[in-house]
């Protein structure tokens, strides 16, 4: 887009009113939403990150306009302006040589380029129609593709100046996903290949020593169901093993994917809320002491001497799996009251519970197997179905793993009985296979994925159809019956507001459902609607889950951030290497959100406008300068791939424009080009507004003046 900022840089007088008032506005803004409270040193390292910001974010705008001016100048075009920045120019610091003003505006965000013949507003009459129509220095006259050279250089400016950030950041070091797997979806291509969780990777296709986004992106860019994917990694317990995983793209996925999720590190949340605990409000971790940016360092069952060490979030949560009906003390290293200074702390947590309605389900078949499965779930096969544990037939599939878990953590023996066609037989649970790993936290439910057993290496259905209620409970006293049909679960909860629903079929499960309602507040209401053996249908409102006493929750509730490390170029070389293939996932990436925008799978309140994009920026720039250029050059290459959205009065409308016009083999009727115009305008305002308004919505005082 030639002219990104509309108003030309043409008065040459002091700060204008205007101007000033806007001025003064932005710097009770921030005096107001970020230095109130802080003490001088605080003020004056805010001021230096909100200045690093704008600075950032100007920088962009203006390689892009730079882009622009540089390609018009090659092609022979009059340019008449080109400024620095926002706003009437400074006094003393603009000249004109050539045809061409040049000078620095008073508000240093971005740029302004100003060609003959080249205009975005329909109705800018500022040049004179003559020497547009007849100039050989008009854009208007110059072929298609010196125009198309023109209209894109802004564009490839963009890519230019994020593919050299990104060189600049893994030449210094830059902070990345390590190479780990963090959970397993049930039932997902992950799984059947055999791969675990907390596993550490060794090379993913023909990448050595690869990191989380190695995987991530080889997967996302991969085609589904057919491409290949070579994986080597180690287990926690040091074994070595190599797999082929072929990625999935089912209905409901707006993307390839193998069902893998970032590993967790041991630090706390940073980005929450001030002197609160990183943690679900309702969880008991997040009654307790901890807060952003903590480090656990160890965790000690309360009433014992044994000090566990944690090195990563999956020994945090296999240290609270294995003790989740014990009061836990945790050893948190912490930022101390002096620059460089630390403290160490204890915090104690008690025990957290499942949520139930009070419902068992009817349990299903075995629909996956592991290829990495233990010995004795080897003979299973898909179909099997598991009918008994210790002869019981009546336990719930949805606690089945930690049944099995508490009984050989006790010593018992533990026994499956498997029913195959007309066949029955028995498989007792090896004590090796269990011990040193977990149940929910490797693998939790989403959508309409099966109840997966990680440790035997299998996942199995679990239907909507009710096999028993617990006497007493709330689907108890709802009359709910053995045989009843859950057609649909919706749920509402105001604090904070949530309202969504699941309607059983090929799209969500009961085990999602399930694991929903563990990160729902107690206060959630909801509305069953179920079809008794008759085909009646009814809807229940207004239930609650209720803790169960004796069924001890996977994890206490904390925030964990992705376990991260510093990926730093071996040479420069190498910076250049990392640096082209970050530019191009991220392009890949833009077009896969893009994609899952338009499908709905990426709700539009999660987009952010100018002002979520600058308090974003401000709060990189806080935490560092390499931090700090990584996000403007994922920024940069975001307004390479926008800009060049086939929407009118973007560069990519422009450019759609034109490769009509070259088909045609005449320049289009004016008229239309107008109308299009303002249809592209009116699109961008709209987004423009939407963006802004969303924004907004996330600030706390909006939701309360509101009631957002």
């Amino acid at each position: 887009m030639a002219n990104v900022i509309t108003e030309a840089p043409a008065k040459k007088s002091g700060l204008p009113i205007t101007e000033l008032l806007v001025a003064v506005a932005i710097g009770v803004a921030i005096y107001w939403g970020v230095l109130k409270g802080m003490s001088f040193e605080e003020a004056l390292r805010a001021l230096l990150s909100i200045g690093m910001a704008i600075v950032g974010i100007g920088l962009l705008i203006f390689i892009h306009e730079l882009g622009h001016f540089l390609a018009a100048k090659w092609c022979g075009v009059k340019v008449e302006a080109f400024a620095l920045g926002i706003g009437p120019l400074i006094p003393g610091l603009s000249f004109k040589r050539g045809d061409t003003s040049y000078g620095l505006a008073w508000f240093p965000i971005g740029g302004y380029v100003k060609m003959l013949g080249q205009v975005d507003d329909p109705n800018d009459k500022s040049q004179d129609a003559r020497e547009v129509s007849e100039s050989p220095h008009s854009y208007k006259n110059k072929t298609v593709g010196q125009r198309m050279l023109i209209i894109s250089a802004g564009v490839i400016m963009n890519i230019i100046l994020g593919f050299g950030l990104f060189i600049i950041v893994y030449f210094f070091g830059k902070d990345e996903p390590v190479g780990k797997i963090g959970t397993i979806s049930p039932g997902s291509p992950a799984e059947r290949a055999g791969l675990q969780a907390g596993a550490e990777l060794l090379s993913v296709a023909n990448i050595q020593n690869p990191w989380y986004n190695d995987l991530n992106m080889t997967t996302a860019l991969a085609r589904a169901h057919v491409t290949e994917i070579p994986v080597r990694y180690r287990t926690r317990d040091g074994v070595e093993r190599e797999v082929v995983i072929i990625p999935k793209k089912d209905k409901y996925d707006s993307r390839p994917s193998i069902g893998v999720t970032l590993p967790l590190g041991t630090r706390l949340q940073r980005f929450w809320e001030k002197g609160k605990s990183p943690a679900s409000p309702w969880q008991p971790a997040g009654k307790a002491a901890f807060l952003p940016n903590d480090v656990i360092l160890s965790i000690r069952p309360v009433g014992t001497t044994e000090t566990i060490p944690v090195k990563d979030g999956f020994d945090i949560h296999l240290t609270e799996h294995i003790y989740r009906d014990r009061k836990l003390s945790y050893q948190v290293k912490r930022a101390g009251p002096h620059p460089d200074e630390t403290i160490l702390i204890s915090v104690e947590v008690e025990p957290s519970h499942f949520r139930t309605l009070g419902l068992r389900m009817k349990m299903g078949p075995i629909v996956s197997l592991s290829e990495t499965r233990p010995a004795s779930t080897k003979d299973l096969q898909v179909g099997d179905l598991i009918t008994a544990l210790n002869g019981d037939p009546n336990f719930d599939p949805m606690q089945l793993p930690d049944l099995v878990d508490g009984m050989v953590r006790q010593g018992k023996k533990a026994v499956l009985q498997v029913k195959r066609g007309e066949k029955t037989f028995d498989i007792t649970v090896d004590p090796e296979s269990i011990t040193k790993r977990g149940t929910w936290m490797e693998s939790s439910p989403i959508t309409n994925t099966p109840m997966a057993f990680p440790a035997l290496g299998f996942s199995y259905t679990v239907g909507n159809v009710v096999a028993g209620v617990t006497p007493g409970s709330p689907a108890d006293k709802a009359g709910i019956k053995p045989g009843d049909t859950i057609k649909q679960l919706a749920y509402e909860s105001k604090e904070p507001e949530i309202k969504d629903k699941c309607e059983f079929g090929d799209k969500y499960g009961w085990p999602y459902a399930f694991s929903v309602m563990q990160e729902l507040p107690p206060e959630t209401l909801y509305t069953l609607t179920v079809v008794d053996e008759k085909g009646t249908e009814r809807t229940i409102e207004n239930l609650l889950t209720v803790p169960d006493p004796n069924w001890f929750y996977y994890t206490r509730g904390l925030r964990l951030e992705p376990e991260m490390s510093v990926r730093i170029a071996d040479n420069f070389w190498d910076a250049i290497v990392l640096g082209a293939r970050e530019s191009y996932r991220f392009v890949g990436r833009i077009y896969l959100n893009l994609y899952s925008l338009i499908r709905g799978d990426i709700s539009v309140k999660l987009l952010n406008g100018p002002l979520g994009l600058a308090e974003m920026t401000y709060r990189v720039a806080n935490i560092g300068l390499i931090e700090l250029l990584n996000l403007l050059a994922i920024i940069s290459i975001n307004l390479a791939v926008v800009n060049f959205l086939p929407i009118p009065v973007l560069d990519g409308g422009h450019m759609v424009l034109l490769l009509a016009e070259k088909i045609r083999g005449k320049p289009l009727n004016e008229t239309w080009v107008t109308i299009v115009t303002y249809i592209g305008l009116a699109m961008v305002l709209t987004l423009m507004l939407a963006t802004i308004f969303l924004d907004i919505t996330k600030y706390a005082w909006f939701k309360s003046l509101f009631n957002w």
